[in-house]
This record gives structure tokens, sequence and C-alpha cells, in this order.
């Protein structure tokens, strides 16, 4: 299968590729970013599923795509350097990688040369909180079909505004609130009765729950933070226009 999209994408026209919302990796660039990790045996890329699909990149039978499903580009630390988040996988039970082990490597550029801040392992801090007996207790968000949601990582985001790199951990909660018109009498001068109507805008967000990595200026290194939730810039000022402060939607609420 992998050879046939190679194939594919080898022969699509031009102004496909012009299109194309994601760049592709360099697999040199990824070798040395790898090259920062000696302690890791043939890691690969979360979206790249085994060993096969990592042997058809490296002979340049297949390219793989950026984007935020395992690969995060940005200035992460407020230093003005380019900085790159990437979700590493490391073997695998079956093609599609299960039960490999998870990590996530970050790393500045730094005089054309790439240097580790971050390596951390993520499936066992994942399995962690789906153990978690205060936290698992409050199922009801988690629940799919009667199933309890694991969390997987599932993707990378970065907060700006708090310098936050974020694991994206596959849970989501829904944010609602309904539109409503109210009316108000009113009495004027000549004492005629005005109705006045007033309208409140209702809302339906989605926040996401990620583990959040800080950068700390004084330690010069990344701090693993709680799970916390995850709003997009245009959720917050949403909820500010309706008098919610967007950071109590940010806290997860554990049980016990």
């Amino acid at each position: 299968m992998a050879t046939v999209i190679s194939a594919f994408i080898s022969q699509a026209p031009a102004a496909l590729a012009d299109k194309d919302p994601w760049p592709y990796w360099d697999i040199r660039q990824f070798r040395q970013l790898t090259a920062l990790t000696p302690e890791l045996q043939h890691p690969r890329l979360l979206s790249t599923p085994n060993a096969d699909s990592q042997d058809l990149w490296e002979k340049g039978q297949m390219r793989v795509h950026q984007g935020p499903w395992d690969t995060l580009l940005g200035d992460f630390t407020g230093d003005g350097q380019q900085d790159i988040a990437v979700i590493l996988a490391v073997g695998g039970s079956d093609e599609y990688g299960k039960d490999s082990a998870k990590y996530l490597l970050i790393a500045t550029l730094n005089k054309q040369r790439w240097q580790r801040l971050l390596l951390l392992r993520l499936d066992n801090l994942f399995q962690r909180s789906d153990e978690d007996k205060s936290y698992a207790s409050d199922k009801e968000h988690r629940l799919y079909n009667g199933e309890l949601i694991k969390h997987v990582p599932g993707g990378l985001i970065f907060d700006a505004k708090r310098h936050v790199v974020g694991v994206i951990t596959g849970e989501q909660q829904r944010l609602t609130k309904t539109a409503s018109i109210s009316t108000t009498p009113h009495v004027l001068p000549n004492g005629e009765v005005e109705i006045l109507t007033q309208q409140q805008y209702g809302y339906l967000l989605e926040k996401q729950l990620i583990l959040p990595l800080r950068w700390d200026e004084n330690s010069r290194t990344f701090h693993q933070g709680e799970p916390c939730w995850f709003l997009d810039p245009d959720s917050e000022d949403a909820l500010k226009n309706n008098g919610i402060d967007p950071e109590s939607e940010r806290v997860l609420k554990r049980q016990g």
C-alpha cells in the first residue's frame, strides 16, 4: 500500500502539489534530530506506522508529511530561534505499530545545529492517567459507545500565550450555551410602552485535554505540568463575551 501511495504522490501534477497544506519531511533533517536520541532504537515518526514504512521513506520510495499529528514548529522558548517538537515511536507489535513506545522530542536550532531540549516518554504517562482512580471515576465525558476512551498521543499544539507545548491526549469535551432572547417593557415620556429586545448569543465549543510542557527560562528546561484543557483563542473570546473566565475551563476537575 505504501508503495502505491508513493507512486501516486510522485506523479501528482505540480498544481496539486502547490495546494498541499503540509510540507514534506526531509529525511536528512529527521536523521539529524534522531541523532540526538541515541538511547532510542530505530525511532520513527508517529505517523510512520512500522519499520517497513520507515525503510521505504529512507530509500526515497515514500514521502512523509509534516503536520500537527506528530510534528510542530515554532519558537517555544521565546528566544527567536526555531524549535521543533516531534512525537517518535519505537517498536510495535503489528503493521500498525500497536503497543509501540512513544516519545516527545523537543529540539532547538542553534547556529545551524539542532540541540536537544527534552526527551520524554509519553505512553507510560498516559497509562498512569488512565489508571488514576481520582480521575477515572469521572467517566461521563470519556465514554464512546459505552467504552472508556484511553488517552493516546494524538498530536501537538503550541499555546504561544503561555509558552506551552501541548501533547493532545485524544480526549475532548464540549462546551455549549443556548442562545436566548429577552424582552423588557420600557415606558416612554409620552406614556407609551416600548418593548426592548435583547439577544444573547450562544456557543458550541470543543476543548482538548493536553499534557502541557512549559518552558522555564531560569532553568532553561521544559517542565511537565498536570493535564489541562486547551482552548483556541476564538473559544477563549467566546467565553469572555459570555462573562466566563477561560482559565476556569482549563482546569481539569478531578474527583475525590
